[in-house]
């Protein structure tokens, strides 16, 4: 909305934190972003052998909470146990992100 109203801004051009294929999910937003070295020979992640994961289920957002976001009790929990499994592991906490569409599966998580 800034850009458009023609508000001055500067574009981050190198990220240091995303794994490159996480930035990939952004790159029609930021086309011109790149990587910066620190983040490009991370390990994978250990049992699943890849960098990213993604969690897949049928399972309906809940509607009998009085909200304005909405949220999945079922994959709140799935998100929180394979965070879990990653610290058992041996992945630290930190470095662990988990991104959540909404602020009220955000508040469960």
């Amino acid at each position: 909305r800034l850009v458009m109203g023609q508000v001055d801004f500067v574009r981050l051009k190198t990220q240091h934190r995303m794994d490159p294929r996480v930035a990939e999910l952004i790159s029609p937003t930021y086309p011109e972003l790149t990587n910066h070295p620190s983040v490009l020979n991370r390990p994978t992640l250990p049992g699943l052998n890849r960098h990213v994961a993604f969690l897949n289920h049928s399972t309906e957002e809940d509607t009998t909470r009085e909200q304005k976001s909405k949220s999945n009790f079922y994959e709140a929990n799935m998100v929180v146990g394979f965070a879990e499994l990653l610290i058992n592991m041996g992945i630290r906490p930190g470095d662990i992100s988990v991104l959540a569409a909404y602020s009220g599966q955000l508040e469960i998580i």
